[in-house]
């Protein structure tokens, strides 16, 4: 009964290990900065976007403002390379978000930009109890802390 035990519960650990996926590269470099934030990672939602970083593309909606939150200087990255990498978080201070009949369900989406294995920038936004992912074009700074 004992040797039965211990297979039951080697099996069950392989098991929930197998059900996560190891991050490397660029997506764990990025998920050590949001824990850096003391925030905690729930999920990686995967890499949502590459683009090549230029002045024209700065000058169009939503760059513009992304690029404009605090702690995101495009300058040293122009004609670069910007890879997204996007993560679900809580102990972020977006949370317990509310405006307009519109409130966050205490998690909050991460993005982080990445740039030749190094962390460029990136943004917040919370996940919504209704309309989710729709707030007509909100975005936070990474902290969460300020709002364009």
């Amino acid at each position: 009964m004992k040797k039965l035990t211990w297979i039951i519960v080697v099996l069950s650990l392989f098991l929930m290990g197998c059900g996560q996926e190891e991050l490397t590269g660029d997506a764990l470099i990025a998920k050590k900065h949001i824990e850096r934030l003391d925030y905690d990672v729930l999920s990686y939602e995967g890499e949502v976007q590459e683009y090549q970083l230029t002045e024209e593309l700065l000058s169009d909606m939503p760059y513009s403002v992304l690029w404009g939150l605090p702690g995101n200087n495009p300058e040293p990255y122009m004609n670069k390379s910007i890879v997204i990498h996007k993560f679900k978080v809580k102990n972020h201070p977006l949370d317990h978000w509310k405006c307009c009949g519109v409130k966050a369900n205490g998690k909050v989406y991460a993005f982080v930009h990445m740039v030749e294995g190094k962390v460029a920038g990136g943004s917040s936004y919370p996940v919504l109890s209704k309309w989710e992912d729709d707030l007509g074009g909100g975005y936070w700074s990474l902290d969460g802390k300020t709002n364009d």
